[in-house]
Formats: C-alpha cells, structure tokens, sequence
C-alpha cells in the first residue's frame, strides 16, 4: 500500500507536525507499506531530516496560494498509485483535498484546531481539551471515521518506555528548557537569563536544534554554569523528560510529551495556533501558561520559576493532573490498523 503524507516544517511552523508523521510512518512501514512524504522547501524544512529516516521524501516549491500547492502535490501525485494521503497541516482545508481527491482512494487529516472544513475520510484529532470535538460534525463529511483524544497520541516507542521509569514530580531540583525544535521567538536565552536571577542552583538540561541562531550564546551560557548541560538536536527527548522536575517550554506537540511523562511545564506561547492546548493543558491543571512570548519578561520567567520551586505540593498535584490525562497504552497500532483495512 502506497501512503503519501503531506505535512511541513519551518522555523514559523515548528517541527512539531514532522514529526508526529515520521512517528505514524515509522509504524505504517513496519506493517507492510510504503510512504511517501510531500514537503515545501521553507526555510528551516526538515526535508534532509526525514530522508535520513530512511523514507523518500519529493519537495515542492513554498507558495502561499492553495491551489499553487495542490497542482503541485498532484504532478507528483500523477506518477503514483496512492491509496491514502495524510495530511498534517494548518494552512490545507477542504478545498485542497477536494481538488487532490482524484488522485487517492482515502484522506485522512490530522488536526487540533477544528477551525475549518475537511473533505476526509478519517480524522485523529488527539487535542488535551476536547471541549471543541463536537465542531467536527459540522466540518468533516458525516460519515468519516473520528479518532479523538488523547489515547490517540502519536508518541514514538521511547515515550511509552519512559513512561514506565517516570514518577510523580515532588520537588524543583532538575530543570528541562526546551522552547521547541526552531525557538522562533528566541525564547531560550531569555529563559537561561531568568536562571541567573534565580536565587535557588537547580540543574539544568537546555535542549536546541540545529542551526538555532543564539546557539553560541546559549553554549557560552551552559559552559560557565557547571550545572548545565547543553544538547543540540537530540534523539533522546524523552529520556531527558523523563529525568526532569519541570520544563519550560513552548505551546506545540511537546505539550502533549510532557504531560505523558507526568513533567509539570511553565509554559510560553510562541505561536498563535497554540492557544488553544495551552488553555486546555491550563485549565486542566497540568501547566502554568506566562502568555504570548511578545508579553514574557525575564522577570516573568524568574518568578515562574521560583514559584515552582518554593511551592513542591502545586508541582506534585501539576505532575498526578498530567499522569491522569494519558492512558499508558500506546494505540498507534490501532490507528495505523484503520489506515490499512485492519478491524
């Protein structure tokens, strides 16, 4: 079975939807099929990334109109026999599949914004609140198949094993900055000169991707401070998690990371499609949200964190909300089964 997935990263978007998709990719193969992956060459694409995955991955030229990206999705569509396209993507709606629709038996779209209309067969939307999934039914064909909430997580293996060795949070000692695979506001540098008007040493792990324009600052950082470590494009998020008291970190698909692993976040909003799971995540009592990034102040962060520290119960109550929310067994399999014709 071929399977095309379309879906982009940038340093606006993030990486966030990339890698949910190889996440899904990775388990579609191992069940016998083939996947393609369409991306846009935006500037900070993960295009190299997924090619190094091991999937073959056809990049078409960024445009802002949708039409311009559908006929360009369907000249490379032409050459092949699809069965199923998924698409990860904000900026795609109905009008777009409908005009891809020709070319493939299935679409499937993976979304948590339920803000516009979907010409889909299936759609996994595993969004913390679930406050707006009875939107869908006016936006998505009345016989797709819905998969909602959060047993829907699209985590890698990792995460799952992680989950085993992770414990209730009891305490502030070990600190995890990770502002997302882009840091598109700058976020990071901002937070580590909060840590300097902390009065309490706490470790620290500050995690980057690649390319990240403060990197010198932020290793100049972590060199003088001997309780900072300093990881750039890592594979071992959830170890780090997992090792963590609490995060900083942005609104995107670490949201969901986090609060599997039961890790209590401060939280900074650095795009504008993260509003809603942070005021889900919030309101369920599994963050502490500072707001847009425009707003955050050094002295914001420090006092976030010095809250989190002088107050271990608010922490404690934070880590068992978030335990609470994830069933600790992984349903990708199940998902993958209604992809393939599986029951």
């Amino acid at each position: 079975m071929n399977i095309v997935i379309r879906t982009d990263a940038s340093r606006q978007l993030g990486s966030g939807h990339v890698m949910r998709c190889l996440t899904l990719a990775e388990q579609l193969e191992k069940q016998g099929a083939t996947v393609i992956f369409i991306c846009s060459r935006l500037r900070g694409h993960l295009i190299e990334t997924i090619k190094a995955r091991g999937f073959r991955c056809e990049s078409i030229t960024p445009t802002y109109h949708w039409l311009e990206d559908a006929r360009a999705t369907k000249a490379i569509l032409r050459n092949e026999t699809i069965e199923w396209i998924i698409i990860d993507h904000y900026s795609i709606d109905a009008k777009w599949e409908r005009e891809v629709r020709p070319f493939t038996k299935k679409i499937m779209v993976i979304d948590d914004l339920a803000n516009r209309e979907h010409d889909c067969d299936l759609l996994l939307d595993y969004q913390i609140d679930s406050s707006h999934h009875y939107e869908y039914e006016s936006l998505i064909p009345q016989d797709a198949i819905k998969l909602l909430g959060t047993k829907f997580l699209l985590l890698r293996p990792e995460f799952y094993q992680a989950r085993k060795q992770s414990k209730v949070r009891k305490g502030a000692l070990h600190l995890l900055v990770s502002m997302g695979g882009t840091d598109p506001t700058g976020e990071t540098l901002k937070v580590l000169q909060a840590l300097d008007q902390v009065n309490q040493s706490i470790d620290v792990d500050v995690v980057i991707g690649h390319n990240h324009p403060q990197q010198k600052q932020i290793e100049a950082w972590c060199d003088q401070h001997k309780n900072a470590t300093c990881h750039i494009a890592i594979h071992y998020m959830a170890h780090l998690m997992q090792a963590a008291d609490f995060a900083i970190g942005a609104g995107g698909t670490s949201t969901y990371e986090r609060a599997f692993l039961g890790l209590p976040a401060i939280v900074i909003e650095t795009a504008s499609n993260q509003t809603g799971v942070i005021q889900g995540a919030e309101s369920l009592g599994i963050i502490h949200s500072l707001g847009p990034s425009e707003t955050v102040t050094i002295s914001t962060i420090t006092q976030a964190i010095e809250s989190f520290i002088q107050d271990p119960k608010s922490l404690q109550h934070m880590s068992e909300n978030a335990f609470s929310l994830f069933p600790e067994k992984n349903h990708l399999e199940d998902i993958t089964k209604w992809i393939l014709g599986g029951d």
